[in-house]
């Protein structure tokens, strides 16, 4: 099944996006005492709630809905207001060698001697979401190495594009229930979805 984009004038009212990591807490019964384990697996989550709608304009809405058919459909989705950086964000930025892991990325391409990207911006590598926890500033040869959360799953190919803006990542809905709606006695609609990133295998 393709990934598929959201209906054109989505109808969003509020989203709650925010990154789940996974980590492991356990204490000692005797001076509980804590040790908390990182592990792989940080995945970014979205509550949807979309504005009142009539039912012309919830329709494209019901029909993505379905069509995702439960848990099994992908869905393209970001921050609704991460959309622009606040760094200046100029060039064609690329990954500057192969094998790169971890929460740094080495690229080039960018405009040079510039604040390219601002902490808090995201950047989309592959279908992989990252946001920056660190300006980057681009040196005279237009090189730059980011600094980001979550972790990369996978090494991206050396030359892979590196985009700034309306950057996404691969979603599908947390269960198999939510493709539903209510609906007033005046004919209004109320719809809310919750989603989550995955890492297909």
């Amino acid at each position: 099944m393709s990934v598929l984009d959201l209906p054109d004038n989505f109808p969003m009212q509020e989203v709650d996006f925010r990154l789940e990591t996974n980590t492991r807490t356990s204490a000692s019964p005797f001076n509980r005492a804590t040790q908390t384990t990182e592990l792989q697996g940080a995945r970014w989550r979205a509550e949807i709630k979309l504005a009142v709608a009539t039912r012309k304009q919830i329709a494209p809405v019901q029909a993505f809905l379905l069509k995702l058919r439960g848990q099994a459909g992908r869905f393209w989705f970001g921050d609704p207001m991460g959309i622009e950086p606040l760094g200046a964000a100029g060039g064609l930025p690329l990954v500057n060698g192969a094998g790169q892991t971890g929460r740094v990325l080495i690229t080039n391409g960018w405009t040079p001697n510039a604040t390219v990207l601002m902490a808090g911006d995201y950047f989309q590598v592959g279908d992989e979401l990252k946001m920056v926890t660190d300006d980057v500033t681009s040196d005279g040869s237009g090189n730059a190495s980011i600094s980001f959360e979550p972790v990369l799953r996978a090494a991206p190919a050396h030359g892979a594009s590196i985009l700034f803006r309306n950057t996404k990542c691969k979603m599908r809905l947390v269960d198999d229930s939510q493709a539903g709606w209510q609906v007033d006695v005046a004919g209004f609609y109320a719809i809310s979805i919750s989603a989550m990133e995955v890492n297909d295998i």
